[in-house]
């Protein structure tokens, strides 16, 4: 790869600084940070699939430097020279700027790229001999069209979220149009101020001792979203129960780093000391705007001594303590004249510890959340943003983190190429983090941003053996995809014989070369090898059949204009749809049968039948097993459409078999926890509203006969709110009218829970009870299923989910509940509703987009999320219900019981004690509840009657005095 530089310039403010800005002073943080630039490249592609207008390269050059100078007359110290150590001289002399063209495809770049080759993309040497400009830019032009802007801008004056605030100024300047101006607020010399150079020493001396002699190595390993929530999953302890995504990638890094150096040095592990920059903005009172510019910027230090075993938990717990203690009183002492002392007693501190012999020191800074994606010039949003990687026979261990566009986090590692050899190698490192992936391969939505090469090159066509054919018409045409929402209209200039055109020739062949010199092949009917017998299997003595067959076809033609899409299945895909889910879930459980069993309970009423399949997980089981372990039950797939909820089952069944694993779940760990639960799985608890989506009705979710099982439960039953839609929440003749809910019914009251998940598609939330009122249960264990919930939250679902009560939360009132007959009639301690997975962008009349992911990615993180999640509730639902807080307390006070759940409980418990089956229960529940009302009003009546007579009898006797006259 060769990068041609082709024009240099000063780009100048629009309007000129004001005398009295001319003199800028820096402050006493912008003194901390010793290294020159921050550098940072922008990636962006030609073509974009965002709706911006297709500017060409020199317009879109152009836009960036008229742009660039409006900017720089709001961050006029930019347009400066550095004066000296404590002030910039804001004399418009202008940002340094230069225009480069790069002789590869940004495709071919992604495909490999090596952070060695992107200093080129610079403006300036780095490390720098000298610092003259304070901003520098390089606009570099691929040959394909894409862009890669590369930013050095003096760390004397900006911080990483400073450079943000910059981008955001720069590109809405350049989109134009309506955007609200950015304007900079430079404060920190105010708060800050320096008048002498002490603190600079300091951090120079103490930087100093950090360097070590040695080859520098760069590499990039980028952890996705999955992972992320996975080792956050297993960090999290009582200490910092929901670590952050810096926090838990830092301390496994860390940790990780450590293993390197103890491997090759052959010796025990070493103390160890990491430092991270901590954004001061949020810390301050009162705290600064987003758009303070300048360096607010302190280092946190925290120690791991030579320990002889390393837990993740606790390094998270020492990288949170280390960056509390930077809160604002730490502030307070450093800002102001006296502000020296001790910002100097820090830096003093961290050098001498760092520098000793035997000591590890690892350095982090996270560019995490600046939003540097964001940053679009009115062509789309940067497909990839990175550093540098280092270089020289001096370096310093340094680790910049930044985002993925998939939620990811991508580390930059610059270590001594010793410890770099063992940590890449790192098998725990490797199963958490891609080495040097392709930004092709982080994000796949990426190829289809560049298109000038083909996103899957598996099959290849010989072209030449195409061309060795006799009668071939071959016509050379040079073209390239479009836009990919007209993909279908452009392939048809890439067939010879257009469907307008009578074919010429037998067989058909035309090469479509693209500029980037790929080839496309179209064939019209071509045929290989050919054998000629069909006239002799089927010979044709008329043309009757041909006609009959005009006929047949032309009656299939409909009019209306006709689209074409495609529709592609993976192989695990199409294995999925070859098996049943439920029969691949008895396969398992026949599999496994030390772990799971499974029953099936059938049963139906009036014509309808049902059955639903449970599974029992239970380790070693016995014959008390139900009563003297910790039990929740688990219900998916109550509604038809929402088939992801189902597919989490078969996954949570799964990693109990051990078949699957989580890779965030400690395995002995898991284990203990295991073996003190019992677990009921029903994976399909609507079967047959299952089939009618299965047969195409995409948006049925009632079961088979028209009803909503999740509004067929007896308590506040058949109350209809002002929006109830009787196509969606149907509750049926009456309270477990149907045969699913009273299977369901049963199982509850038999197994007699400890947790209640009922699992749901079609937003994401975390719901406990009520659905029918718009308030949670008082009490203690309402306060224990928030904090579950709580906790659930942050470290599964990323703090995207809605959590409370379902009827307060959702916007509509429930009745007739699963999960409020869990906690009011059976007593669970601890009845939740999940919502899984929605798309709210989707149509109402899209449901399978509406309530399922419909691309792999996002199938996979659902599961393993939520998967993760539901073995979290395993781990901590025994310790939320301690022995102070048995199913007695579910409500604080026992509650009034209708007739109707004694009636069901008192039956069941005649079922359960002799063990018989009682289809009276199954056939007639409905005809036994009214012959017993019948009888209780029957009973009143008479006794009513009988009272009124004998008080009618008294009446009527004589009166006879008890005096004797």
């Amino acid at each position: 790869m060769e990068v041609q530089i082709i024009s240099k310039q000063n780009v100048r403010p629009s309007s000129p600084t004001p005398p009295h800005l001319r003199n800028f002073k820096l402050s006493l943080l912008d003194q901390l940070i010793p290294v020159p630039y921050a550098p940072l490249l922008l990636y962006y592609p030609m073509n974009d699939n965002s709706g911006a207008s297709n500017l060409d390269v020199p317009k879109r050059l152009g836009v960036l430097q008229k742009s660039l100078s409006e900017t720089l007359t709001r961050f006029y110290p930019l347009a400066g020279k550095i004066k000296d150590e404590l002030s910039i001289d804001c004399n418009d002399e202008g940002a340094f700027y230069v225009e480069a063209q790069v002789n590869c495809h940004l495709s071919e770049f992604f495909r490999q790229p090596d952070l060695l080759l992107v200093h080129q993309f610079f403006p300036c040497e780095l490390p720098p001999k000298a610092v003259t400009h304070v901003a520098n830019f390089q606009v570099n032009v691929f040959e394909c069209g894409g862009i890669a802007i590369g930013i050095c801008i003096s760390h004397r004056i900006l911080d990483g979220a400073a450079l943000s605030t910059f981008l955001k100024a720069w590109s809405a300047t350049a989109r134009g149009g309506k955007e609200a101006i950015i304007y900079p607020e430079f404060v920190s010399s105010s708060l800050f101020p320096a008048n002498d150079l002490r603190l600079r020493d300091s951090a120079v001396v103490m930087f100093g001792s950090l360097f070590k002699k040695g080859k520098g190595v760069t590499k990039r390993f980028v952890f996705d979203a999955s992972s992320i929530s996975s080792l956050r999953a297993q960090a999290a302890s009582l200490g910092v129960e929901c670590p952050t995504r810096v926090e838990v990638v830092s301390s496994f890094l860390w940790k990780c780093f450590m293993a390197a150096s103890e491997e090759w040095r052959g010796s025990q592990r070493r103390p160890s000391l990491l430092t991270h920059l901590v954004n001061l903005r949020r810390k301050m009172e009162p705290k600064l705007g987003e758009n303070s510019m300048g360096n607010f910027l302190w280092l946190a230090a925290a120690k791991c001594m030579n320990k002889s075993r390393v837990e993740l938990n606790d390094l998270v717990g020492e990288v949170r303590k280390a960056i509390s203690k930077i809160d604002s009183d730490f502030v307070e002492q450093i800002k102001g004249d006296e502000g020296n002392s001790p910002a100097e007693q820090t830096l003093k501190e961290i050098g001498e510890f760092g520098s000793k012999d035997g000591v590890d020191y690892l350095g982090f800074s996270s560019w995490c959340r600046f939003g540097f994606y964001d940053a679009d010039f009115g062509w789309g949003k940067p497909v990839w943003i990175s550093s540098f990687a280092a270089s020289g026979s001096l370096t310093m261990n340094l680790i910049i983190l930044a985002d993925t566009r998939c939620d990811g986090i991508e580390a930059f590692v610059t270590l001594d190429e010793k410890d770099m050899t063992v940590l890449e190698g790192n098998p725990e490192l490797l199963k958490f983090a891609s080495l040097n992936p392709s930004p092709l391969d982080i994000d796949k939505s990426v190829q289809l941003l560049l298109r000038h090469k083909p996103v899957c090159d598996k099959n290849y066509i010989n072209l030449e053996f195409l061309l060795g054919l006799q009668h071939l018409k071959v016509v050379n045409y040079v073209s390239s995809f479009a836009h990919h929402s007209t993909y279908q209209e452009q392939c048809v200039n890439f067939f010879p014989v257009k469907e307008s055109t009578a074919a010429a020739y037998v067989t058909s062949v035309q090469e479509n070369v693209f500029e980037c010199g790929g080839n496309g092949i179209g064939i019209n009917e071509a045929t290989v090898c050919p054998e000629f017998i069909a006239s002799s299997l089927f010979p044709a003595n008329d043309t009757w059949r041909g006609d009959s067959s005009i006929v047949m076809w032309s009656s299939m033609y409909k009019k209306g204009k006709c689209i074409t899409r495609r529709f592609v299945f993976d192989p695990s895909a199409i294995a999925d749809l070859s098996a049943d889910l439920l029969e691949q879930i008895k396969a398992l459980v026949h599999r496994h049968p030390d772990k799971l069993t499974a029953e099936t309970i059938k049963t139906g009423n009036k014509g309808y039948k049902a059955e639903i399949t449970v599974v029992t997980y239970c380790r070693s089981r016995k014959e008390t097993d139900d009563r003297s372990k910790f039990r929740i039950l688990l219900s998916f797939g109550q509604h038809g459409r929402e088939l992801i909820t189902t597919e989490l089952a078969f996954r949570i069944l799964s990693v109990l078999s051990e078949e699957q694993f989580l890779p965030d779940v400690d395995a002995s760990s898991l284990n203990n926890t295991l073996d003190k639960l019992i677990v009921k799985v029903v994976p399909m608890e609507n079967l047959n509203g299952r089939k009618i989506v299965e047969e195409g009705d995409l948006c049925e979710r009632r079961n088979g006969r028209g009803v909503d099982l999740n509004r067929n439960w007896s308590v506040d039953w058949g109350k209809k709110e002002k929006d109830y839609d009787p196509y969606e929440e149907n509750p049926g003749t009456g309270p477990f009218s149907e045969p699913e809910t009273q299977i369901m019914r049963k199982l509850a009251l038999t197994f007699d829970p400890h947790i209640w998940v009922n699992v749901h598609s079609g937003m994401e939330a975390l719901f406990m009870p009520y659905d029918h009122r718009n308030t949670t249960p008082d009490g203690v264990l309402s306060e224990r299923m928030r904090s579950l919930l709580s906790k659930l939250n942050n470290v599964h679902c990323h703090k995207h989910c809605m959590i409370g009560s379902g009827g307060g939360s959702v916007g509509y009132l429930a009745h007739g509940t699963a999960t409020d007959f869990m906690y009011d009639i059976v007593k669970v301690p601890m009845a939740f509703t999940f919502e899984i997975y929605g798309d709210t962008a989707a149509s109402s009349k899209d449901c399978f987009k509406m309530f399922n992911p419909v691309d792999l990615t996002t199938f996979n993180r659902v599961l393993h999320d939520w998967s993760s999640a539901f073995f979290t509730i395993f781990k901590l639902g025994p310790l939320q219900l301690d022995g102070n807080h048995s199913k007695a307390m579910a409500s604080g006070v026992d509650k009034f019981v209708s007739i109707d759940e004694y009636l069901d409980g008192y039956l069941m418990e005649r079922r359960n004690r002799y063990g018989k089956k009682m289809e009276v229960l199954d056939v007639g529940m409905q005809e036994i509840r009214t012959y017993f009302r019948l009888f209780l009003l029957s009973s009143v009546l008479l006794l009513f009657m009988f009272c009124s007579r004998i008080a009618k009898g008294k009446s009527s006797r004589p009166i006879v005095s008890a005096l004797s006259i």
